[in-house]
């Protein structure tokens, strides 16, 4: 975990820390996965490669994309066998 990131064991504190820092912050990315598989799931690996992003500009383009391929129910970020 980075310095910008907190977990939380409980929605109790999640909630104490929204009711604490909500003005301080513009926004948070919330990421969930499942723990049993080991795995990230899908909408970790979409919020990262969003994240992870360098410029302001290439980041929201992979938000419009995603948003654009969720609206047809597809995944954005998918890797794709070459044709």
């Amino acid at each position: 975990m980075t310095d910008d990131q907190i977990a939380f064991d409980n929605r109790k504190d999640w909630r104490a820390w929204l009711q604490a820092n909500h003005a301080d912050h513009g926004s948070v990315f919330v990421i969930s996965f499942k723990k049993a598989t080991g795995r990230r799931s899908a909408k970790r690996g979409i919020l990262e490669w969003i994240v992870q992003a360098k410029k302001p500009e290439t980041r929201t383009k992979r938000v419009l994309e995603t948003a654009r391929l969720a609206a047809r129910n597809e995944r954005a970020n998918q890797w794709q066998p070459k044709q």
